[in-house]
């Protein structure tokens, strides 16, 4: 499961973990959690999917989230609304929009998120392409259309990131795009 380290359950999956590498559930706290994955296993089905993914999102409704500065709240809605013209994948761009200058917002970024900006958007590109894949476009153009420089940057980057090919990744993986 690949989660988006700034999203409300990024956020509190990061919380969780405060500093240590994994964390452990309480058994007492899981048996719901456990069934539904369970299901994911042995069904696969993408209904299945969907409860997995509820039963994760209440696991973690509780949760107390830290709110953003509001110019990081800015990048992150512009990444959101972006064309993926190369400009909008420069940290001078957002520089601009936020009046902060690239150090500043660089450092507040990550400060606030615990992710440099640049990996962010790098993250962003990445899952732009999977959602122009899911969409039907083949590899190359979803590469091309998310801000990559070329099929083989996207290749490169995505092998990096999530540790498989992306034709592994389609080839091998049952997928939920969820916003």
């Amino acid at each position: 499961m690949l989660v988006d380290p700034v999203s409300e359950l990024g956020q509190k999956f990061k919380g969780l973990l405060s500093e240590r590498p994994f964390y452990v559930f309480p058994d007492h706290e899981t048996n719901v959690l456990r069934r539904a994955f369970r299901n994911v296993l042995e069904k696969g089905g993408k209904e299945d999917y969907l409860i997995f993914a509820r039963n994760i999102q209440d696991f973690f409704a509780g949760a107390a989230l830290h709110p953003f500065d509001d110019r990081v709240r800015r990048v992150l809605m512009l990444l959101d609304e972006c064309a993926h013209e190369d400009e909008a994948h420069q940290l001078s761009y957002f520089a601009t929009k936020t009046g902060l200058s690239e150090s500043r917002l660089a450092h507040l970024f990550k400060e606030e998120t615990g992710i440099p900006l640049k990996s962010y958007i790098v993250l962003h590109k990445l899952r732009k392409a999977y959602d122009y894949i899911f969409d039907g476009d083949n590899l190359t153009t979803a590469a091309l259309k998310s801000g990559f420089g070329s099929p083989s940057h996207f290749a490169y980057t995505n092998k990096l990131m999530t540790g498989m090919s992306a034709t592994g990744i389609l080839k091998n993986s049952e997928f939920l795009k969820a916003d």
